[in-house]
């Protein structure tokens, strides 16, 4: 399992951002909905549960138009924000690190699992709120710890 840290702080800071990428992350026979709140800027690391930086993760960035909440999703709502089109993604590399900018304010989903074929974590679906830039400073960190896929 490995973990993802999201953070507006980090965002701010974050010098290296991941490659954008053209990938897609590998499939899982399981998925987990995370609804990760509001936050000012898209940005963070992915860690191994030993504290490691995860290596070649790829962070896909979704349009979310829904207004289910995170917790009452399922795949055929995912499915159908997957439909609208990717905006951009990052593969973390070896930095563990990623962040996406210039992002308009919004509701979107993230879609984060390991490069390759097939994994053998969980994928991913989080669901986050950009706020406008103008709003008060939103900070906080979110950790979500990816489960193996069974």
């Amino acid at each position: 399992m490995f973990l993802l840290v999201c953070s507006a702080a980090v965002a701010a800071s974050c010098r290296n951002c991941g490659k954008k990428t053209s990938e897609v992350p590998a499939s899982s026979s399981t998925s987990e909905y995370v609804d990760a709140g509001q936050t000012k800027s898209l940005g963070g690391r992915v860690l191994y549960p030993n504290g490691d930086e995860a290596e070649l993760v790829i962070i896909e960035v979704y349009r979310n138009d829904l207004t289910i909440p995170a917790n009452e999703m399922t795949y055929v709502e995912s499915d159908q924000i997957l439909k609208g089109g990717r905006i951009t993604a990052r593969d973390t590399e070896t930095s563990g690190r990623f962040c996406f900018k210039k992002l308009p304010a919004g509701n979107y989903m993230l879609r984060v699992n390991t490069i390759g074929k097939n994994s053998q974590f969980s994928t991913m679906h989080i669901f986050v709120t950009l706020v406008p830039k103008s709003k008060e400073h939103v900070s906080r960190e979110l950790e979500v710890s990816l489960k193996f896929a069974i």
